[in-house]
């Protein structure tokens, strides 16, 4: 038998065909989240992955570039460890001018108030299997913006609890941010 915890998983390893083949989604221990409550909203977007060439931080960077367009004092907070990808992305954020715009918190393996305290929860990536980021942002009740990758479209259904957009595009990222902090009451419908 073949184990994935996605159908993405499972196509991923050339196996969806396979008849032996099963997927057991992520289950998530809601004891963990005990205790966390947010406290005052400080970040109007929050990402937690890990800086890696598998995650896509280049895209929010850039969507983040024109978000401040129409939200000035917007706060992106990027949570992960590096993995290779950290100091590209911090060359990004100073080149487009966002260093007053960005924060990084890279010494962080609980990074649930960090979620609590956000407004909008985002996954830039190419590929997943199934998204421990989304399902915590989804245990907080978060809105979430992914990326339309393989396993971020078996847990967000677009316009229902969150938005998917195209992989790699700032822009379509960057008006999905903006619709959801232009409207409050979108936000929590999601």
């Amino acid at each position: 038998t073949v184990v994935a915890n996605s159908q993405a998983g499972l196509k991923a390893f050339g196996q969806e065909s396979n008849p032996n083949a099963r997927v057991i989604y992520n289950g998530l221990d809601f004891s963990r989240f005990e205790g966390i409550e947010p406290g005052q909203i400080q970040y109007d977007l929050c990402m937690v992955a890990n800086f890696s060439n598998h995650k896509d931080h280049q895209t929010l960077v850039k969507a983040m570039a024109l978000i401040i367009k129409d939200f000035p004092q917007a706060k992106l907070l990027l949570v992960g460890h590096d993995a290779g990808t950290l100091d590209q992305t911090k060359n990004m954020v100073n080149q487009l001018g966002l260093v007053n715009s960005v924060i990084f918190v890279t010494d962080c393996i609980k990074p649930y108030q960090y979620i609590a305290d956000s407004k909008v929860c985002v996954l830039a990536t190419y590929g997943e299997g199934i998204s421990n980021s989304i399902l915590e942002y989804s245990a907080f009740a978060k809105p979430v913006i992914a990326s339309d990758a393989p396993g971020n479209s078996e847990i967000i259904v677009s316009g229902k609890n969150g938005f998917l957009v195209k992989v790699g595009s700032a822009e379509a990222l960057a008006e999905k941010a903006v619709l959801l902090l232009e409207n409050p009451d979108l936000r929590r419908r999601l």
